[in-house]
């Protein structure tokens, strides 16, 4: 019995990822960047079921850039939840590695939230 618990530990593990805030070069990780128009909003990123960010992002208007995350997750498939609770907007979408594993997530001027996915880093666009 001990010895089939501990492929389902593994398994468990594994599908809840591991995060880090800086940049990975590990093939299994995915780059979550959030881009355009947030000014002191908290945000809540969730990545399978799991909270992997939460806190105040102002995009730089020299960069473009809010805040990377780097979300290490081994599985082709990823469901990504962003949500900024100030405004009740939620934004959640389930990702295909084969389309890219760097996501760019956008304030629109209505205040909704758009994503763009694709295989390269948004910052050598």
């Amino acid at each position: 019995m001990h010895k089939a618990i501990l492929p389902l530990i593994a398994l468990l593990c594994c599908l809840a990822g591991c995060v880090t805030e800086s940049s990975s070069s590990a093939p299994e990780a995915w780059h979550v960047d959030l881009r355009y128009a947030f000014d002191h909003e908290r945000v809540v990123v969730s990545a399978n079921g799991r909270q992997v960010f939460s806190g105040s992002v102002t995009t730089n208007d020299g960069t473009g850039l809010a805040k990377g995350i780097s979300i290490r997750n081994q599985w082709d498939l990823l469901h990504l939840r962003i949500e900024v609770p100030s405004t009740g907007i939620v934004l959640e979408r389930t990702l295909d590695a084969r389309q890219g594993r760097f996501v760019g997530v956008t304030k629109q001027f209505d205040g909704e939230l758009s994503m763009d996915q694709q295989t390269t880093d948004f910052s050598r666009n």
